[in-house]
This record gives C-alpha cells, sequence and structure tokens, in this order.
C-alpha cells in the first residue's frame, strides 16, 4: 500500500532551495517517489500559517524511509536544511474504505 511524505516547509534561502530542486528529484525517482501536490494550501478549517506543502507518495512506507535516509537524497536534506526550516512526516496509506 502507498505512503506518503507530507512536508510543511518555509523557504528562508531561496537560492540555496535552486540547488536542492534537481538532487531532490533525482532521489525521488531512484526510490519511486512522485510529488502528489505542491504550493501554497487553501485553509478550509482552523488556522494555518505555512505557506508551502509538499506531497510525495512512494509505493509504500519502506521506499520512503529509504529514500529519507538514502545516500541519493542526503546531499539535498543538507541543503534543505540550511536554506529552510520543515515539518516533514510519513504517513502510511491505507486500504480499503473508511469507515471499515
Amino acid at each position: 500500500m502507498p505512503a506518503y511524505i507530507i512536508a510543511d516547509v518555509v523557504i528562508e534561502n531561496e537560492g540555496m532551495m535552486v540547488s536542492y530542486r534537481p538532487i531532490a528529484a533525482n532521489a525521488l525517482v531512484a526510490h519511486k517517489g512522485r510529488i502528489l501536490a505542491l504550493g501554497e494550501p487553501e485553509t478550509l478549517e482552523g488556522e494555518w500559517r505555512r505557506k508551502r506543502m509538499v506531497l510525495v507518495e512512494f509505493p509504500d512506507i519502506e521506499a520512503a524511509r529509504a529514500w529519507y535516509s538514502s545516500p541519493e537524497y542526503a546531499p539535498a536534506l543538507k541543503i534543505r536544511q540550511e536554506a529552510a526550516s520543515a515539518r516533514v512526516l510519513l504517513l502510511d496509506g491505507r486500504k480499503g474504505s473508511y469507515p471499515e
């Protein structure tokens, strides 16, 4: 079942992020990840102050974990941690329908 990385990001150094993006993209491809959504979320309820979110799908939770800790992504992660603040979550997909 698929798994998802959800990140909310505040970019503090756009210049550094330019070098992050191609490295991160290559690492995603290597681990069969794909960006499903990217941009500014619309708040429908409650309060949300972040301006940028990313939703990435992986074939399974193991692939998502492998990507995040991979040598392919490590250089990009280092850049991103210097250039932006983020909260990054891992969510395991769900089989079946809701409610079960």
